[in-house]
């Protein structure tokens, strides 16, 4: 996970969670694989749902922290 992020530059906080954690993760994603990325703002309010790793996906949850960082 720490070599992905920093290959993608990324500059937030990247988790990798134990089987229980996971399980009720999978229950808001509706997703049985990875990667996926849950993006919550300061309040805990859960802003996005991204799954898969592909190109278009990457742009998109990049744009939506960059907008909610920015807000």
């Amino acid at each position: 996970v720490k070599k992905f992020a920093e290959e993608m530059n990324l500059n937030y906080t990247l988790a990798w969670t134990a089987k229980k954690e996971y399980a009720e993760l999978l229950k808001i994603s509706k997703f049985n694989a990875i990667p996926q990325s849950f993006l919550v703002n300061r309040d805990g309010q859960l802003l996005g749902i991204y799954t898969g790793g592909d190109p278009a996906t990457i742009m998109k949850l990049k744009d939506h922290v960059s907008k909610t960082v920015n807000e």
